[in-house]
């Protein structure tokens, strides 16, 4: 029967157009089959359109790629004609010196693979690229990548063969130009293609342009064997033998035929053994019999315990210099951090290790002073140690008084101090008083030193029934003093429960109030925690509180399941400790949400909930709510489906409803002379799950289209229809070599159709002749030219040359206008065939298309021929337009108080640039003209002059010190020179002085030490104290402590046996 109804489908299918369709077969995939093939064997033949699933086998795929597709039954038979196609794994291939290019894993039969060699490697026919083809057998070869060499950059040269490329190991010869040769003096050479590219490039030079060996320098010589010939622009580097240094450039140029100004070597000042005080040398008995010693010689060197070097380390280098030996003090007394401690106070400075003559700063806890009473103090690192030990003292800083004054004028009081104080007239202390002490203590003052006004006391606070003060009543309060009261048990207290002393009367007081008692209290679905022991203690006052607790499914009024009960004037709160719960977890909302967050409500409270869109609440809203009640929710809440009032075009709906459940029937009718897509005046629109059936819309029936208008050599994409509704569009297509002019669609509107496209033969394009390049599989194609316009087919370029796009390959397109690109292969240059000294090349690219600018810079400090930073070659048909080239230049230097002799901007190495001085100036040497030279690392000197009158003398001399320099004749104004002055002198005023309007600022002075001698000891019978020093030198400012001699008392102070030295003067105390 079934079989019977599929035949009779197929003959009125066949019969519609009144023309015959064949019917399909059961399809035979070879290398795949249908899904469910013995089901739907006896089903065929069938009609055109059907489609049906179908599998291929492993290592087969369909047209579009996937292991499975639909194959269809056409007009034509079936579709795709070869349902399963081979494939080749993209695993299968390894490429030797060269990599895939596409990202595919998988291939069809007779689907091509792209792959490209690394730079540097080409294919077997000479290409950069190249592609095998998924075969019935699997790909049609393994891709290889062989060594090859492009043609190199000829310099001065030319090649003596026509190749364009080279294999590994092949050899290229070249000769040079009239007038040029190779390094090695030959006019003709050969390079050999490595796997580094080639041996060397062909470069040919002047020959009158090359230079013989390096001019000879006198206690100098080359570092390099000094060679017969040298190219242009070659350099030779200089060293000088030991103990001499090197004056001016270490290298020259060859330039020209000639080599630039040589250097000189100039003998060192040697320096002899250092006698390092505090440190010595390491190994320094091996090292000693090597010296004296060259200038720029350093040797390590130690300090003893207590010394650092200036780097505040315990070793460092000592460097010979032309001045001697530096640093001049190597090693420099240390002072400990850890020997300090501060009673009371901490050090500020993060510091350990202090060197000689540095200060330590200190400070003092808060209420703590040094003995001068400041914050803050300091000590200094000395010869013996720290110059004493930091101390800080307990004081106390002046009270604030309050209606009193101090009988005394200091300001801070030490640890025990008594400060007195008076009260002003009128006024007393807490005592009745009129005068009282303090005293400083550890936590500061014993009491404030405050005073009242008398009248303003009051007496003690009033007393109140059944209630008292919580404190011991008092003789006298002071003003503003405040007393609690308390009620007995049983008693309430009504008012403030404190009294304030106020103008010598207290506030009105509190009063106490008998509270009602309260019964044992029953709990309704609840009880008292401990009710059985609690029991016997009831009734109770108000203000008494205790805990209980609510049965399942009841809570406090809180929310919780305990919590607690008072007893208050009006009894029991809360009135109903327990109340009843309903659960979230009890509802379920069909077809909507609950909207609120909690999860359990109690007694009477509300819960709301929502409908989902499209349903509603039985009556007709969004949502809706429930109550918790005795016995539970007072009901399940429901939504359910509801389509509201649809939108009418032309049309009106035959009831009055306002929405309508599932299933519900809506009819409505069409304003006249409109009618339904089907040709109606009336209708019905259904209430389903999705909303309503479809919208009750008219048309105006004279708005409507027939079937569209036919156009040649095309048709419609879709079947026509007998009506199309108003707005309506249908989409055209042309026939195979044909082109549609016009847009695709045509829309209905008012009757009638838009106007439709045409369809134009297309013109067609002859077979392509590209040169440098061609069409991937030329000889198959050429048989298939001409060709219809929209045809495109992928070709490839020669070695250095590139498609627009800057691939190897690309795809050429014949249009109505011929083919694009019209010029498909365009000459490249390669980066890699440009070497720049001294600059580089600021672009990322590597290959360049014919006449393609390349954008390159020089370092800092050279420039373009021309004189700019930067400049631009192209890429020509021969290669690039010139090898770019950076040459070394100086700016016009800063004149300070001169001018330059010459106008030019800027210059190049070597160059001399000449300037000469202002009126009334001249250069440090005292010339009034003067040359700076551009080398390597910028001029050789600054263009600069002073003015002469500013210039000063040799420093002034001081007495008892010397500068640290050597002086000289001349200085130049604002130079500085240093003084130090001799040992036990000390230093005062600013150990510089400085050069300015032809006169040094005013010199320090070295003050005078203290000699202390054993003659003068003697003479007052007494010794240094913890020293057995005969003769003893003390700086201006330092303290020197002294002792009796045994057997003698003081007969001078205390304080004169600690004797401070100032200005060479010490007073000395005397033992009798």
């Amino acid at each position: 029967m079934l079989l019977l109804i599929n035949v009779i489908l197929t003959l009125w299918v066949s019969c519609a157009n009144g023309q015959e369709v064949k019917p399909c077969d059961f399809p035979e995939i070879q290398h795949g089959g249908l899904y469910y093939e013995s089901k739907r064997r006896p089903y065929f033949p069938v009609a055109a359109g059907k489609s049906y699933s179908y599998y291929c086998d492993a290592n087969f795929v369909t047209p579009s790629g996937s292991y499975w597709d639909y194959i269809h039954c056409t007009q034509d038979g079936w579709s795709p004609t070869v349902p399963c196609l081979r494939t080749c794994s993209k695993s299968d291939i390894e490429v030797e010196n060269g990599f895939i290019s596409e990202s595919s894993s998988i291939y069809i039969l007779n689907k091509e693979i792209q792959y490209k060699c690394k730079p540097g490697y080409a294919t077997a026919d000479g290409n950069s690229s190249g592609s095998i083809t998924c075969l019935q057998n699997g790909w049609s070869a393994q891709p290889i990548c062989i060594k090859l060499c492009d043609m190199p950059v000829f310099e001065n040269s030319r090649a003596k063969s026509n190749g364009m490329w080279f294999k590994l190991h092949d050899t290229l010869d070249y000769e040079c130009y009239d007038g040029y040769e190779s390094r090695y003096g030959n006019t003709t050479g050969s390079i050999v293609c490595g796997e580094d590219g080639w041996s060397h490039l062909p470069t040919c030079y002047n020959s009158s342009e090359k230079c013989g060996p390096p001019p000879p320098i006198s206690n100098g010589d080359t570092k390099s064997f000094p060679q017969k010939v040298y190219l242009p622009q070659s350099t030779v580097e200089y060293q000088c033998q030991s103990s001499y240094e090197l004056q001016g450039s270490q290298y020259v140029t060859c330039s020209n035929g000639e080599w630039s100004e040589p250097p000189r070597c100039r003998l060192m000042k040697p320096c002899e053994f250092p006698e390092i005080q505090h440190g010595g040398l390491y190994y320094e008995s091996k090292r000693r019999p090597y010296f004296p010693v060259a200038a720029g010689n350093s040797y390590s060197y130690y300090c003893d315990a207590n010394f650092v070097t200036p780097s505040g380390s315990y070793w460092d280098y000592i460097h010979c210099t032309q001045d001697g030996w530096l640093p001049t003090v190597p090693c420099l007394r240390t002072c400990s951090k850890s020997d300090i401690e501060v009673e009371n106070g901490f050090i500020s400075e993060s510091s350990s290790i202090y060197i000689l003559n540095k200060e330590m700063q200190y400070k003092c806890k808060p209420g703590y002073a040094t003995a001068d009473g400041n914050s803050s103090g300091s000590i200094t690192c000395l010869q013996n140690g720290w110059s004493a030990q930091p101390i800080c003292i307990k004081l106390c800083d002046m009270p604030v008084f309050e209606n009193s004054r101090a009988k005394s004028n200091g300001m801070w009081f030490k640890l025990h101090d008594t400060l007195d104080y008076e009260c002003y007239d009128g006024y007393e202390s807490r005592y009745g008083n009129t005068t009282g002490s303090i005293v400083c203590g550890e936590d500061g003052w014993s009491h404030l030193p405050t005073c009242y006004n008398s009248s303003e006391k009051c007496g003690p606070p009033p007393p109140i029934s059944n209630g008292d003060t919580k404190s011991f009543p008092q003789k006298v309060y002071l003003p503003q003093s405040t007393v609690e009261y308390q009620c007995q048990s049983s008693y309430e207290l009504q008012g403030s429960q404190y009294v304030t002393c106020s103008n010598g009367e207290w506030s009105e007081p509190p009063r106490c109030r008998l509270m009602k008692p309260c019964e044992f209290p029953e709990i309704q679905h609840g009880g008292l925690y401990y009710e059985s022991k609690r029991r016997p203690y009831f009734p109770v006052a108000a203000g008494n509180s205790y805990s209980y607790y609510c049965d399942a499914n009841f809570v406090t009024p809180s929310g919780s399941y305990w919590d607690y009960i008072h007893c208050t004037q009006d009894g029991w709160l809360p009135t109903v400790p327990c109340l009843g719960t309903c659960s979230k977890s009890d509802i379920e909302v069909e077809n909507g949400f609950i909207s609120e967050s909690s999860s359990i409500y109690i007694l009477n409270k509300e819960m709301q909930y929502k409908c989902k869109p499209g349903y509603a609440t039985a009556d007709g809203n969004s949502s809706g709510s429930i109550t918790c009640l005795q016995n539970g929710w007072s009901a399940q809440p429901i939504c359910i489906k509801l389509c509201d009032m649809p939108v009418f075009e032309n049309s009106r709906a035959k009831s009055n409803g306002m929405w309508f459940k599932l299933h519900d029937t809506l009819d409505y009718e069409c304003y006249d002379g409109y009618e339904s897509r089907y040709g109606n005046t009336t209708g019905s629109i259904v209430c389903g799950e999705d909303g309503w059936s479809h919208l009750p819309t008219c048309y105006n029936s004279s708005e409507k289209c027939g079937p569209p208008p036919p156009i040649s050599n095309g048709d419609t994409k879709s079947f026509p229809q007998k009506v199309y509704l108003p707005q309506s569009t249908v989409e055209y297509q042309c026939q195979s070599s044909y082109e549609l002019q016009g847009s695709q669609y045509v829309t209905c509107s008012n009757g009638e159709w838009s106007e439709p496209p045409r369809c134009r033969l297309m013109k067609p394009c002859e077979f392509p002749e590209i040169q440098h390049g061609g069409l991937y599989y030329q000889t198959i194609r050429r048989p298939y030219f001409p060709v219809a316009a929209g045809k495109s087919y992928s070709y490839y370029c020669d070695a250095n040359f590139v498609t627009p796009s800057g691939s190897y390959w690309d795809y050429i397109h014949c249009t109505q206008d011929g083919w694009l690109p019209t010029a498909p292969c365009l000459r490249t240059c390669s980066k890699s065939d440009i070497e720049i000294e001294n600059g580089f090349i600021s672009e990322s690219s590597s290959i360049y298309i014919l006449n393609k600018e390349m954008q390159y810079k020089c370092k800092p400090g050279y420039a373009t021929a021309d004189g700019n930073s930067s400049g631009s070659i192209t890429c020509l048909q021969n290669g690039w337009s010139a090898q770019p080239i950076c040459i070394k230049f100086c700016d016009t230097p800063v004149l300070e108080n001169s001018r330059a002799k010459s106008n030019g901007m800027w210059f190049k190495l070597h160059d001399t640039l000449d300037y000469e001085c202002y009126d009334g100036y001249e250069s440090r040497y005292g010339n009034t003209t003067g040359s700076t030279v551009c080398g390597e690392d910028g001029w050789s000197h600054l263009p600069t002059c002073y003015n002469s009158s500013e210039k000063c003398g040799p420093p002034p001399p001081i007495s008892n010190a010397d500068t640290k320099s050597f002086p000289q004749k001349v200085y130049l104004p604002q130079s500085r020179v240093e003084y130090q002055c001799q040992s036990y002198y000390k230093l005062q005023g600013s150990q510089y002085v400085t050069c300015s309007n032809g006169e040094w600022s005013e010199p320090p002075r070295c003050i005078n030490p203290c000699i202390i001698t054993e003659e003068n000891m003697n003479k007052n019978n007494i010794q240094l104290k913890g020293k057995s020093d005969r003769k003893y030198y003390a700086k201006t400012g330092d303290t020197i402590e002294f002792m009796c001699k045994l057997g003698y008392n003081a007969n001078t102070s205390i304080l004169s046996f600690q004797a401070v030295c100032w200005e060479g003067i010490l007073e000395y105390p005397r033992c009798e």
